[in-house]
C-alpha cells in the first residue's frame, strides 16, 4: 500500500510532533454512482434561472428538481449556492443527481456588507437590473428597492470585466469598487485558477457523498490554446478535474449555445431574440430532450 501523505499549514503541521508527522493513510473509497435519479439539483446562471430553461423543462417532468441557479452568477456562487442546496437535501435523507452549468470565467462575487462598506441602507434597482443576490437566490425588492435592514451580509455580483464598459454597473460607489477589482486585482491566470477550483469543489462535494453529477458549460468558456498553455500554477488543478463527468458538444469544450448550432439550428430559432443570445425555448427543449435525458435516462 502506497503510505506516502501530503500535508500542508503552519507550524502546528510542520512542528516536531505535529499531525503531520504521524497521520496514518486510509485509502479513498470510490464512490458508487446512483442508479435511478428521482431528485435533481440544478446550478447555474441565467441559462439555467431563466423561464423555460433546461431546469424547467425537468421540472414539468416526474423529476423532483431543486434550484440553486441565480441569474448573472459566477462560478464561485454556482459552487457555494449548489453545495448549499445540496447539503439541506442531504441533511433530509436524499441523494440527488447534481447538475452545474457552469458561467463565465470573468464573473466574480463577493459578500459584502454594504451598510458599512458602500454606506447603503438601501438599493435603488436600475435599468442594469440588481447586483445584489442571497446565496442561491435574488434579494428580496418590494418596489424595485433592496433594503438591507433585515439582510446586512448579501453577495455583490459582477456580471463580468467587460460589462462595466458598457454601464451594467450604474451605482458609482459599485462602479468602483469593481474598477479597480478588475484593475488591480484581477488577471487572467487568476481567473483561471480560481474557476479551477471553483469545478474541483463541487466535484470533491459530489464524491464524497457518493452523489452522481454532470457538469457543462451554458457557452464555450475554454478552448485548446488556452488549455496547452495552461502554466504550473494551473495544470496540476486541470489535472484532478474528472473530465469524464462533463459533457461537451466538440472537443474545443463547447456547450449549449455552440450545440445548436451544430445540430442546424438557425441564430432565429436558438436565441432568445437578436442581440440576446440566451437559449430560446426551442433550444432549451431540444438540448433537454436530446442531451440531458441520456444522463438520466
Amino acid at each position: 500500500m502506497d503510505k506516502t501523505i501530503v500535508y500542508t499549514g503552519d507550524g502546528f503541521v510542520n512542528g516536531l510532533h505535529s499531525f503531520g508527522t504521524i497521520l496514518k493513510h486510509e485509502p479513498w473509497k470510490k464512490s458508487m454512482e446512483l442508479k435511478e435519479v428521482n431528485t435533481i439539483i440544478t446550478g447555474g446562471d441565467s441559462f439555467t434561472d431563466m423561464a423555460g430553461s433546461w431546469r424547467e423543462q425537468l421540472s414539468n417532468r416526474n423529476y423532483d428538481v431543486h434550484s440553486a441557479a441565480i441569474g448573472s452568477a459566477g462560478n464561485n456562487m454556482i459552487s457555494r449556492a449548489t453545495i448549499k442546496v445540496t447539503s439541506k437535501l442531504l441533511d433530509e435523507g436524499k441523494k440527488p443527481y447534481v447538475m452545474a452549468c457552469w458561467s463565465s470565467l470573468n464573473r466574480y462575487s463577493f459578500m459584502v456588507e454594504p451598510q458599512v462598506q458602500f454606506g447603503m441602507s438601501s438599493y435603488k434597482i436600475l435599468s442594469g437590473g440588481n447586483p445584489f443576490s442571497l446565496l442561491h437566490e435574488h434579494m428580496p425588492a418590494p418596489g424595485g428597492v433592496v433594503n438591507f435592514k433585515d439582510y446586512p451580509f448579501v453577495w455583490l455580483q459582477s456580471p463580468g470585466g467587460h460589462a462595466l464598459e458598457g454601464g451594467i454597473v450604474e451605482d458609482k460607489r459599485l462602479q468602483k469598487f469593481w474598477v479597480d477589482f478588475y484593475k488591480n486585482y484581477y488577471n487572467d491566470e487568476l481567473e483561471i485558477l480560481e474557476n479551477l477550483e471553483h469545478f474541483l469543489k463541487l466535484q470533491w462535494f459530489c464524491k464524497s457523498h457518493d452523489l452522481d453529477y454532470k457538469f457543462f458549460f451554458g457557452w464555450k468558456h475554454l478552448d485548446k490554446s488556452m488549455v496547452d498553455n495552461l502554466s504550473d500554477n494551473t495544470r496540476h488543478l486541470w489535472n484532478l478535474i474528472d473530465w469524464d463527468k462533463w459533457w461537451f458538444c466538440d472537443d474545443n469544450y463547447g456547450g449549449i449555445n455552440e450545440w445548436t448550432e451544430q445540430i442546424g439550428m438557425t441564430d432565429e430559432e436558438r436565441f432568445c431574440s437578436p442581440g440576446d443570445n440566451h437559449p430560446s425555448l426551442k433550444a432549451h427543449t431540444r438540448f433537454t430532450n436530446e442531451v440531458i435525458s441520456k444522463w438520466i435516462s
